[in-house]
Protein backbone atom coordinates (compact mmCIF):
# COMPACT_ATOMS: atom_id res chain seq x y z
CA UNK A 1 0.00 0.00 0.00
CA UNK A 2 1.49 3.36 -0.81
CA UNK A 3 1.51 5.88 1.81
CA UNK A 4 -0.89 8.88 2.11
CA UNK A 5 0.94 11.83 0.56
CA UNK A 6 0.47 15.34 2.02
CA UNK A 7 -1.47 18.04 0.14
CA UNK A 8 0.14 20.12 -0.55
CA UNK A 9 -0.46 24.21 -1.19
CA UNK A 10 -0.45 25.16 -4.44
CA UNK A 11 0.20 29.23 -4.79
CA UNK A 12 -1.73 31.47 -7.06
CA UNK A 13 0.20 31.89 -10.13
CA UNK A 14 -0.51 34.65 -13.13
CA UNK A 15 -1.21 32.87 -16.26
CA UNK A 16 0.77 34.09 -19.33
CA UNK A 17 -1.51 35.25 -22.27
CA UNK A 18 -2.69 32.82 -24.86
CA UNK A 19 -0.49 34.86 -27.68
CA UNK A 20 2.73 34.12 -25.73
CA UNK A 21 1.59 30.58 -25.28
CA UNK A 22 1.22 30.50 -28.92
CA UNK A 23 4.27 31.70 -29.77
CA UNK A 24 6.32 29.45 -27.34
CA UNK A 25 4.33 26.61 -29.42
CA UNK A 26 5.51 27.88 -32.88
CA UNK A 27 8.90 27.91 -31.47
CA UNK A 28 8.51 24.55 -29.96
CA UNK A 29 6.84 22.71 -33.47
CA UNK A 30 10.61 23.94 -35.18
CA UNK A 31 12.98 21.61 -32.31
CA UNK A 32 14.37 18.22 -33.37
CA UNK A 33 11.67 15.85 -32.82
CA UNK A 34 11.23 11.62 -32.18
CA UNK A 35 10.73 10.06 -35.11
CA UNK A 36 9.13 6.77 -32.65
CA UNK A 37 6.80 7.23 -30.53
CA UNK A 38 3.54 5.53 -28.99
CA UNK A 39 2.06 7.83 -27.18
CA UNK A 40 -1.95 8.70 -27.88
CA UNK A 41 -2.24 9.24 -31.66
CA UNK A 42 1.18 9.78 -32.09
CA UNK A 43 2.74 6.11 -32.14
CA UNK A 44 4.24 6.00 -35.38
CA UNK A 45 6.00 8.77 -37.76
CA UNK A 46 8.23 6.47 -39.91
CA UNK A 47 9.46 3.54 -40.12
CA UNK A 48 9.27 1.71 -36.76
CA UNK A 49 12.78 1.04 -34.98
CA UNK A 50 14.65 -1.73 -34.75
CA UNK A 51 14.35 -1.86 -31.22
CA UNK A 52 12.81 -0.48 -28.38
CA UNK A 53 13.50 3.04 -27.65
CA UNK A 54 16.39 2.81 -24.36
CA UNK A 55 15.41 4.46 -20.75
CA UNK A 56 17.68 7.12 -22.20
CA UNK A 57 16.02 8.11 -25.31
CA UNK A 58 15.09 12.20 -25.56
CA UNK A 59 11.67 12.65 -24.84
CA UNK A 60 9.57 14.84 -27.30
CA UNK A 61 8.10 17.57 -25.22
CA UNK A 62 5.02 17.35 -26.61
CA UNK A 63 2.09 16.02 -24.69
CA UNK A 64 -0.72 13.67 -26.00
CA UNK A 65 -3.19 11.27 -23.83
CA UNK A 66 -4.91 13.77 -22.06
CA UNK A 67 -8.62 13.50 -20.39
CA UNK A 68 -10.74 16.08 -20.50
CA UNK A 69 -13.08 16.36 -17.71
CA UNK A 70 -16.66 18.37 -17.88
CA UNK A 71 -17.72 17.74 -14.29
CA UNK A 72 -21.45 18.93 -15.16
CA UNK A 73 -20.18 22.43 -16.75
CA UNK A 74 -22.36 22.01 -19.49
CA UNK A 75 -25.57 21.71 -16.77
CA UNK A 76 -24.06 24.56 -14.28
CA UNK A 77 -26.96 26.08 -12.61
CA UNK A 78 -25.48 29.28 -12.85
CA UNK A 79 -26.58 30.48 -16.57
CA UNK A 80 -23.16 32.86 -16.90
CA UNK A 81 -20.78 29.89 -16.12
CA UNK A 82 -22.61 27.76 -18.46
CA UNK A 83 -22.53 30.18 -21.28
CA UNK A 84 -19.02 30.92 -21.31
CA UNK A 85 -18.38 27.17 -20.90
CA UNK A 86 -20.24 26.47 -23.95
CA UNK A 87 -18.16 29.41 -25.84
CA UNK A 88 -14.73 27.97 -24.52
CA UNK A 89 -15.85 24.42 -25.53
CA UNK A 90 -16.71 25.15 -29.05
CA UNK A 91 -13.40 26.50 -29.43
CA UNK A 92 -11.28 23.95 -27.49
CA UNK A 93 -13.15 21.05 -29.41
CA UNK A 94 -12.19 23.46 -32.35
CA UNK A 95 -8.36 23.14 -31.38
CA UNK A 96 -8.53 27.13 -30.92
CA UNK A 97 -6.85 26.62 -27.31
CA UNK A 98 -5.60 30.50 -27.15
CA UNK A 99 -9.30 31.28 -27.59
CA UNK A 100 -10.71 28.59 -25.15
CA UNK A 101 -7.98 30.01 -22.26
CA UNK A 102 -9.20 33.50 -22.35
CA UNK A 103 -12.73 31.96 -21.92
CA UNK A 104 -11.67 29.16 -19.42
CA UNK A 105 -10.41 31.97 -17.68
CA UNK A 106 -13.50 34.10 -17.13
CA UNK A 107 -15.16 31.00 -15.94
CA UNK A 108 -12.96 30.18 -13.42
CA UNK A 109 -13.61 33.98 -12.27
CA UNK A 110 -16.95 33.80 -11.69
CA UNK A 111 -18.77 32.36 -8.74
CA UNK A 112 -18.39 28.82 -9.70
CA UNK A 113 -18.90 25.93 -7.42
CA UNK A 114 -15.82 23.68 -6.15
CA UNK A 115 -16.10 20.59 -8.66
CA UNK A 116 -17.20 23.20 -11.43
CA UNK A 117 -13.76 25.14 -10.69
CA UNK A 118 -12.00 21.28 -10.71
CA UNK A 119 -13.06 20.78 -14.16
CA UNK A 120 -12.41 24.43 -15.30
CA UNK A 121 -8.72 24.01 -13.80
CA UNK A 122 -8.48 20.21 -15.75
CA UNK A 123 -9.88 21.60 -19.00
CA UNK A 124 -7.78 24.78 -18.73
CA UNK A 125 -4.78 22.88 -18.06
CA UNK A 126 -5.29 20.32 -21.25
CA UNK A 127 -5.84 23.75 -23.25
CA UNK A 128 -2.07 25.68 -22.06
CA UNK A 129 -0.17 21.76 -22.12
CA UNK A 130 -1.73 21.51 -25.99
CA UNK A 131 0.06 24.52 -26.75
CA UNK A 132 3.23 23.87 -25.26
CA UNK A 133 2.70 25.05 -21.83
CA UNK A 134 3.33 21.96 -19.87
CA UNK A 135 4.08 23.35 -16.41
CA UNK A 136 0.77 25.77 -16.37
CA UNK A 137 -0.73 22.30 -17.09
CA UNK A 138 0.90 20.50 -14.39
CA UNK A 139 0.19 23.56 -11.96
CA UNK A 140 -3.43 23.52 -12.82
CA UNK A 141 -3.64 19.93 -12.48
CA UNK A 142 -2.16 19.58 -9.23
CA UNK A 143 -4.78 22.62 -8.31
CA UNK A 144 -7.26 20.34 -9.42
CA UNK A 145 -6.34 17.79 -7.34
CA UNK A 146 -6.34 19.68 -4.58
CA UNK A 147 -10.08 20.56 -5.01
CA UNK A 148 -11.13 16.96 -5.85
CA UNK A 149 -9.69 15.53 -2.61
CA UNK A 150 -11.08 18.10 -0.71
CA UNK A 151 -14.93 17.47 -1.86
CA UNK A 152 -14.09 13.54 -2.55
CA UNK A 153 -14.62 13.76 -6.24
CA UNK A 154 -13.36 10.85 -6.84
CA UNK A 155 -13.69 11.00 -11.18
CA UNK A 156 -12.03 14.45 -10.84
CA UNK A 157 -8.88 13.61 -8.91
CA UNK A 158 -8.75 10.24 -11.37
CA UNK A 159 -8.70 12.46 -14.48
CA UNK A 160 -6.37 15.14 -12.52
CA UNK A 161 -3.92 12.22 -11.50
CA UNK A 162 -4.07 10.91 -14.63
CA UNK A 163 -3.34 14.35 -16.74
CA UNK A 164 -0.17 14.78 -14.25
CA UNK A 165 1.18 11.18 -15.47
CA UNK A 166 0.60 11.94 -18.93
CA UNK A 167 2.75 15.41 -18.22
CA UNK A 168 5.23 13.47 -16.56
CA UNK A 169 5.21 10.92 -19.31
CA UNK A 170 6.17 13.31 -21.73
CA UNK A 171 9.24 15.07 -20.17
CA UNK A 172 10.40 11.25 -19.25
CA UNK A 173 10.50 11.71 -16.00
CA UNK A 174 9.26 7.99 -16.33
CA UNK A 175 8.90 7.43 -12.13
CA UNK A 176 7.03 9.94 -10.98
CA UNK A 177 4.76 9.34 -14.43
CA UNK A 178 4.12 5.67 -13.03
CA UNK A 179 2.88 6.73 -9.55
CA UNK A 180 0.60 9.60 -10.88
CA UNK A 181 -0.99 7.17 -12.85
CA UNK A 182 -1.16 4.03 -10.75
CA UNK A 183 -2.66 6.33 -8.28
CA UNK A 184 -5.25 7.19 -11.34
CA UNK A 185 -5.99 3.97 -11.90
CA UNK A 186 -6.89 2.89 -8.48
CA UNK A 187 -9.50 6.21 -8.17
CA UNK A 188 -10.60 4.49 -11.68
CA UNK A 189 -11.50 1.87 -9.96
CA UNK A 190 -13.74 3.52 -7.37
CA UNK A 191 -15.76 5.27 -10.15
CA UNK A 192 -17.65 4.83 -13.35
CA UNK A 193 -15.74 6.76 -16.13
CA UNK A 194 -14.24 4.09 -18.52
CA UNK A 195 -12.78 6.44 -20.87
CA UNK A 196 -10.41 7.79 -18.44
CA UNK A 197 -9.65 4.23 -17.01
CA UNK A 198 -8.87 3.65 -20.71
CA UNK A 199 -6.72 6.67 -21.49
CA UNK A 200 -4.76 6.30 -18.29
CA UNK A 201 -4.15 2.64 -19.51
CA UNK A 202 -2.93 3.54 -22.63
CA UNK A 203 -0.35 6.06 -20.78
CA UNK A 204 0.61 3.17 -18.27
CA UNK A 205 1.68 1.02 -21.21
CA UNK A 206 3.51 3.72 -22.95
CA UNK A 207 5.79 4.31 -19.65
CA UNK A 208 6.52 0.16 -19.94
CA UNK A 209 7.60 0.94 -23.23
CA UNK A 210 9.81 3.55 -22.72
CA UNK A 211 10.89 1.31 -19.55
CA UNK A 212 12.01 -1.11 -22.68
CA UNK A 213 9.46 -3.33 -21.09
CA UNK A 214 6.98 -4.84 -24.09
CA UNK A 215 4.94 -7.55 -22.57
CA UNK A 216 3.90 -5.27 -19.82
CA UNK A 217 3.24 -2.49 -22.49
CA UNK A 218 1.32 -4.90 -24.58
CA UNK A 219 -0.89 -6.22 -21.59
CA UNK A 220 -1.81 -2.96 -21.16
CA UNK A 221 -2.31 -1.62 -24.59
CA UNK A 222 -4.84 -4.39 -25.13
CA UNK A 223 -6.48 -3.88 -21.79
CA UNK A 224 -7.01 -0.37 -22.83
CA UNK A 225 -7.93 -1.49 -26.78
CA UNK A 226 -10.66 -3.78 -24.61
CA UNK A 227 -12.12 -0.80 -22.96
CA UNK A 228 -12.30 1.63 -25.84
CA UNK A 229 -14.28 -1.04 -28.06
CA UNK A 230 -16.84 -1.75 -25.20
CA UNK A 231 -18.01 1.99 -25.31
CA UNK A 232 -17.43 3.10 -28.59
CA UNK A 233 -14.51 5.36 -28.49
CA UNK A 234 -12.68 5.07 -31.75
CA UNK A 235 -10.44 7.32 -31.52
CA UNK A 236 -9.07 5.60 -28.33
CA UNK A 237 -9.39 2.50 -30.64
CA UNK A 238 -7.44 3.75 -33.32
CA UNK A 239 -4.78 5.03 -31.31
CA UNK A 240 -4.35 1.70 -29.04
CA UNK A 241 -4.21 -0.50 -32.48
CA UNK A 242 -1.48 1.29 -33.72
CA UNK A 243 0.20 1.39 -30.36
CA UNK A 244 -0.04 -2.71 -30.55
CA UNK A 245 0.95 -3.06 -34.09
CA UNK A 246 4.34 -0.73 -33.18
CA UNK A 247 4.90 -3.02 -30.16
CA UNK A 248 4.41 -6.19 -32.41
CA UNK A 249 6.70 -4.47 -35.25
CA UNK A 250 9.71 -3.92 -32.37
CA UNK A 251 9.48 -7.95 -31.28
CA UNK A 252 9.84 -8.80 -35.60
CA UNK A 253 6.34 -10.13 -35.56
CA UNK A 254 5.69 -8.21 -38.87
CA UNK A 255 2.86 -10.18 -39.65
CA UNK A 256 1.03 -9.66 -36.15
CA UNK A 257 2.10 -6.11 -36.77
CA UNK A 258 0.74 -5.56 -40.58
CA UNK A 259 -2.62 -7.11 -39.26
CA UNK A 260 -3.41 -4.72 -36.32
CA UNK A 261 -1.55 -1.68 -38.17
CA UNK A 262 -4.16 -2.65 -41.12
CA UNK A 263 -7.28 -2.12 -38.79
CA UNK A 264 -5.83 0.99 -37.21
CA UNK A 265 -5.92 2.31 -41.19
CA UNK A 266 -9.37 1.19 -41.38
CA UNK A 267 -10.37 2.60 -37.55
CA UNK A 268 -9.02 5.95 -38.92
CA UNK A 269 -10.52 5.86 -42.31
CA UNK A 270 -14.16 5.65 -40.44
CA UNK A 271 -13.26 8.58 -38.07
CA UNK A 272 -11.82 10.36 -40.74
CA UNK A 273 -9.21 11.49 -38.97
CA UNK A 274 -6.42 11.79 -41.74
CA UNK A 275 -3.21 12.11 -40.32
CA UNK A 276 -3.73 8.65 -38.45
CA UNK A 277 -4.72 7.56 -41.61
CA UNK A 278 -1.93 8.71 -43.01
CA UNK A 279 0.67 7.17 -40.25
CA UNK A 280 -0.86 4.22 -40.79
CA UNK A 281 -0.13 4.04 -44.67
CA UNK A 282 3.36 4.86 -43.73
CA UNK A 283 3.98 2.09 -41.29
CA UNK A 284 2.21 -0.31 -43.39
CA UNK A 285 4.30 0.67 -46.52
CA UNK A 286 7.43 0.51 -44.12
CA UNK A 287 6.89 -3.22 -42.76
CA UNK A 288 6.38 -4.15 -46.96
CA UNK A 289 9.52 -2.25 -47.15
CA UNK A 290 11.60 -4.54 -44.73
CA UNK A 291 9.88 -7.71 -46.19
CA UNK A 292 11.16 -6.72 -49.97
CA UNK A 293 7.76 -5.92 -50.93
CA UNK A 294 8.67 -2.98 -52.93
CA UNK A 295 6.24 -2.78 -55.28
CA UNK A 296 3.56 -3.44 -53.01
CA UNK A 297 5.15 -0.95 -50.70
CA UNK A 298 5.16 2.20 -53.13
CA UNK A 299 1.24 2.95 -53.33
CA UNK A 300 0.97 3.00 -49.29
CA UNK A 301 3.64 5.80 -49.28
CA UNK A 302 2.16 8.01 -52.34
CA UNK A 303 -1.48 7.80 -51.00
CA UNK A 304 0.63 9.19 -47.62
CA UNK A 305 1.74 11.69 -48.74
CA UNK A 306 -1.30 13.05 -50.55
CA UNK A 307 -2.99 13.18 -46.60
CA UNK A 308 0.28 14.95 -45.74
CA UNK A 309 0.73 17.96 -48.55
CA UNK A 310 -3.85 18.30 -47.74
CA UNK A 311 -3.30 18.40 -43.54
CA UNK A 312 0.33 20.13 -43.83
CA UNK A 313 2.32 17.60 -41.83
CA UNK A 314 5.44 18.88 -43.80
CA UNK A 315 7.97 15.79 -41.13
CA UNK A 316 5.70 12.91 -41.84
CA UNK A 317 5.63 14.42 -45.98
CA UNK A 318 9.54 14.21 -45.66
CA UNK A 319 9.93 10.75 -43.90
CA UNK A 320 7.00 8.97 -46.52
CA UNK A 321 9.60 10.64 -49.34
CA UNK A 322 12.80 9.11 -48.01
CA UNK A 323 11.48 6.02 -48.00
CA UNK A 324 9.88 6.01 -52.04
CA UNK A 325 13.62 6.82 -52.62
CA UNK A 326 14.94 3.61 -50.67
CA UNK A 327 12.08 2.29 -52.92
CA UNK A 328 13.69 3.28 -55.78
CA UNK A 329 17.06 3.16 -55.16
CA UNK A 330 16.80 -0.57 -54.65
CA UNK A 331 15.15 -1.11 -57.89
CA UNK A 332 18.20 0.62 -59.48
CA UNK A 333 16.14 3.56 -60.91
CA UNK A 334 19.33 6.00 -59.05
CA UNK A 335 17.31 9.31 -60.40
CA UNK A 336 14.30 8.67 -58.94
CA UNK A 337 16.15 8.14 -56.00
CA UNK A 338 17.87 11.15 -56.30
CA UNK A 339 14.53 13.27 -57.03
CA UNK A 340 12.42 12.02 -53.89
CA UNK A 341 15.40 12.29 -51.45
CA UNK A 342 15.71 15.95 -52.63
CA UNK A 343 12.30 17.03 -52.12
CA UNK A 344 12.18 15.22 -48.79
CA UNK A 345 15.78 17.13 -48.02
CA UNK A 346 13.40 20.31 -49.02
CA UNK A 347 10.35 20.11 -46.71
CA UNK A 348 12.78 19.13 -43.81
CA UNK A 349 14.87 22.34 -44.48
CA UNK A 350 11.29 24.33 -45.16
CA UNK A 351 10.27 23.15 -41.72
CA UNK A 352 13.36 22.69 -39.87
CA UNK A 353 13.18 19.23 -39.50
CA UNK A 354 16.73 18.36 -38.69
CA UNK A 355 16.79 14.96 -38.00
CA UNK A 356 15.01 14.52 -41.87
CA UNK A 357 17.79 16.70 -43.13
CA UNK A 358 20.60 14.87 -41.71
CA UNK A 359 18.67 11.84 -43.34
CA UNK A 360 17.81 13.13 -46.85
CA UNK A 361 21.70 14.09 -47.17
CA UNK A 362 22.91 10.78 -46.17
CA UNK A 363 21.08 9.02 -48.80
CA UNK A 364 21.43 11.96 -51.30
CA UNK A 365 25.27 11.81 -50.57
CA UNK A 366 25.04 8.07 -50.78
CA UNK A 367 23.88 8.23 -54.46
CA UNK A 368 26.17 10.66 -55.60
CA UNK A 369 28.75 7.51 -54.10
CA UNK A 370 26.75 5.28 -56.41
CA UNK A 371 27.58 7.28 -59.14
CA UNK A 372 30.87 8.00 -59.04
CA UNK A 373 31.06 11.41 -57.87
CA UNK A 374 33.30 10.94 -54.03
CA UNK A 375 33.60 15.22 -53.52
CA UNK A 376 30.34 15.72 -53.70
CA UNK A 377 29.15 12.45 -51.78
CA UNK A 378 31.58 13.35 -48.91
CA UNK A 379 30.50 17.37 -49.00
CA UNK A 380 26.94 15.79 -48.60
CA UNK A 381 27.50 13.10 -45.79
CA UNK A 382 29.96 15.45 -44.15
CA UNK A 383 26.95 18.07 -44.13
CA UNK A 384 24.83 14.96 -42.25
CA UNK A 385 27.31 14.14 -39.88
CA UNK A 386 27.60 17.52 -38.22
CA UNK A 387 23.48 18.05 -38.02
CA UNK A 388 23.98 14.31 -35.83
CA UNK A 389 26.20 15.90 -34.03
CA UNK A 390 24.56 19.06 -33.17
CA UNK A 391 21.78 17.44 -32.19
CA UNK A 392 23.48 14.90 -30.07
CA UNK A 393 22.40 12.05 -31.86
CA UNK A 394 24.63 9.34 -31.32
CA UNK A 395 23.61 6.90 -33.70
CA UNK A 396 23.17 8.59 -36.35
CA UNK A 397 27.00 10.37 -36.05
CA UNK A 398 28.16 6.55 -35.85
CA UNK A 399 26.23 5.72 -39.19
CA UNK A 400 27.82 9.26 -40.90
CA UNK A 401 30.82 8.14 -39.90
CA UNK A 402 30.82 5.12 -41.27
CA UNK A 403 29.59 6.39 -44.06
CA UNK A 404 31.99 9.00 -44.35
CA UNK A 405 34.85 6.11 -44.01
CA UNK A 406 33.90 4.19 -46.86
CA UNK A 407 34.17 6.87 -49.06
CA UNK A 408 37.50 7.83 -47.89
CA UNK A 409 38.54 4.62 -48.64
CA UNK A 410 36.93 4.64 -51.92
CA UNK A 411 39.25 7.35 -52.58
CA UNK A 412 41.75 5.54 -51.56
CA UNK A 413 42.24 7.64 -48.17
CA UNK A 414 43.15 5.20 -46.41
CA UNK A 415 44.19 6.85 -43.09
CA UNK A 416 40.59 9.11 -43.20
CA UNK A 417 38.97 6.11 -43.94
CA UNK A 418 40.58 4.53 -40.88
CA UNK A 419 40.20 7.31 -38.56
CA UNK A 420 36.62 8.05 -39.41
CA UNK A 421 35.89 3.95 -39.61
CA UNK A 422 37.52 3.76 -35.85
CA UNK A 423 35.39 7.02 -34.05
CA UNK A 424 32.33 5.03 -35.79
CA UNK A 425 33.37 1.75 -34.35
CA UNK A 426 33.76 3.21 -30.76
CA UNK A 427 30.26 4.66 -30.75
CA UNK A 428 29.12 1.12 -32.48
CA UNK A 429 30.27 -0.60 -29.56
CA UNK A 430 28.94 1.85 -26.89
CA UNK A 431 25.39 1.86 -28.62
CA UNK A 432 25.37 -2.02 -28.60
CA UNK A 433 25.23 -2.31 -31.88
CA UNK A 434 26.76 -5.32 -32.83
CA UNK A 435 26.27 -5.97 -36.37
CA UNK A 436 27.31 -2.64 -37.40
CA UNK A 437 30.21 -2.50 -35.27
CA UNK A 438 30.98 -5.99 -36.80
CA UNK A 439 30.76 -4.70 -40.18
CA UNK A 440 33.15 -1.85 -39.66
CA UNK A 441 35.80 -3.85 -37.59
CA UNK A 442 36.25 -5.83 -40.85
CA UNK A 443 36.26 -2.76 -42.66
CA UNK A 444 39.04 -1.59 -40.74
CA UNK A 445 41.07 -4.69 -40.77
CA UNK A 446 40.57 -4.92 -44.57
CA UNK A 447 42.00 -1.20 -44.83
CA UNK A 448 44.86 -1.96 -42.48
CA UNK A 449 46.10 -4.89 -44.75
CA UNK A 450 45.83 -2.62 -47.35
CA UNK A 451 48.44 -0.32 -45.93
CA UNK A 452 50.81 -3.25 -45.14
CA UNK A 453 50.81 -4.52 -48.66
CA UNK A 454 51.34 -0.77 -49.88
CA UNK A 455 54.29 -0.66 -47.20
CA UNK A 456 52.28 2.10 -44.64
CA UNK A 457 53.00 2.44 -41.08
Amino acid sequence: MKKKKKKQKVQRRKWPSAKTLILAAELAAIAVAVVIGVVLYNWISGPPPEKVVPRTASFEKKVDGLTDYLGGLLESGNAEVKRLFEKAYASYQAQRYAEAIDTLQACLDLKATDSEKLALSIMLGNAYSYLGGLDLGEDLYRKALMTGTGIDDKPGSAVALGNLGAIRLAVGDLDKASDHLEDALELYGQTDFPKGKAIALGNVANAHYFEGDLTQALDYFEKALKIHREIGYREGEASALGNIANIHYVKGDLDQALRYFDDALKSHKKIRFRPGEAKSLVAIGAILLKQGRTDEALPFFENAIKIHKREGLGREQSIALHNIGLIHRSKGDLDQALESHQEALNVARGIGYREGEAKALTHIGLIHKANGDMDEALKLLNGGLKIHREMGSQRGEANALANVGLVHWAKADLDSALKHLDEALELFEDLGMSEQAGKTKENIELISEMKAELGEQ
